[in-house]
């Protein structure tokens, strides 16, 4: 099969190209022109790959004079993985990426002849700060945002759920919070539980010198962490997107069964890094928000350790019934021990 990917050598999409390669399709990737260096690279020995020079900023996105004819016309899927992940992204950016980046791809599919599906990768959090079950078809449009990122990516849904595609099927993947690789560690960029990590690995040391009894901690009791290992969901997303189901649209929410509960999380973590503190839940999370700054933590991720909302399964579980992540424990230490690496 040929396939279209954007954001092919990112954290996710080089895993996924590779893994697509390995499975002997013919892989197109859109890189821009100062980036085809770094993609040749990344992707030096390997076969059936081709590199097309474009930016999804673009309104013609490819940037060859001949356009879209430039492209295999028996192309039958793209995967839309380009993105800004960056929870302090001021509007302009979270937007020209999120959103005017997802309706280029689009136009650029209209104009293609032969796409039997566009996969669109999203994210947990076009929940917003919703209180409760989300389904995977739900989209709240009015909800409240925490920041720019959330809020850009749910406009960015509303645009591909919306769009006219004609035979084209759609599928959006709603990807929980993607940490290291289970067997490995290996993580290539800071975000997410990686700023409590790296907090972590500094309070390794300060604790040696200077016991502490307690760690506060701003959040809700039955506030979870949705973590899925980047390995996980690569063979999640290959299984999904090689065998699709014929539904003109489907959303699914790519997270895990298990629900990790901040607390227990930032417990279990502290006693991989030897040490010995009592967790306790504060209800100040403006107090909080200014303290978090000066421990090199954005502030902007207390709203995901206040949520209260709960993610569906019932599309994937129906779907895909065989796709199971594996628990914490399993992978916890695996994450720490190269956490540990990083932040030396």
């Amino acid at each position: 099969m040929k396939i279209l990917v954007t954001g092919a050598t990112g954290f996710i999409g080089k895993r996924l190209t590779d893994k697509l390669l390995s499975d002997g399709h013919d892989i197109y990737i859109l890189v821009r022109k100062q980036s085809l260096e770094k993609a040749r690279q990344i992707f030096q020995d390997k076969k059936n790959i081709h590199f097309i020079i474009g930016d999804i900023s673009n309104n013609d996105v490819l940037e060859t004079v001949g356009g879209v004819e430039t492209l295999p016309d028996d192309i039958e899927s793209v995967i839309h993985l380009a993105a800004i992940y960056d929870l302090k992204a001021d509007i302009a950016t979270a937007y020209s990426h999120n959103v005017v980046g997802t309706q280029n791809i689009i136009y650029l599919i209209q104009r293609m002849k032969n796409v039997k599906y566009y996969h669109h990768i999203s994210t947990y959090a076009v929940s917003g700060l919703y209180e409760g079950e989300f389904g995977e078809e739900q989209i709240e449009s009015k909800s409240e945002f925490p920041e720019y990122y959330s809020r850009t990516k749910m406009q960015a849904e509303h645009l591909v759920r919306n769009s006219i595609l004609k035979n084209t099927k759609v599928r959006i993947y709603r990807l929980g919070i993607i940490i290291g690789d289970s067997k490995t560690g290996e993580m290539d960029k800071i975000d997410g539980p990686y700023y409590f990590l790296r907090f972590f690995s500094q309070l390794e040391k300060i604790n040696k010198n200077v016991p502490l009894k307690v760690l506060p901690l701003t959040c809700n009791a039955n506030s979870t962490l949705p973590l899925l290992p980047v390995d996980i969901l690569t063979e999640w997303l290959l299984e999904m997107m090689t065998n699709p189901t014929e539904h003109k649209l489907r959303s699914y929410h790519l997270v895990p069964d298990e629900k990790i509960l901040v607390t227990r999380f930032v417990e279990k973590t502290l006693k991989h890094y030897g040490i010995n503190l009592k967790v306790i839940r504060i209800p100040f999370p403006k107090l909080y928000a200014r303290v978090m700054p000066l421990l090199s933590i954005p502030k902007e991720v207390i709203p995901y350790m206040m949520s209260k909302t709960i993610y569906s399964k019932t599309q994937i579980k129906k779907d895909f019934p065989h796709l199971k992540a594996p628990p914490l424990k399993d992978y916890l230490p695996v994450i720490v021990k190269a956490a540990r690496e990083m932040f030396p």
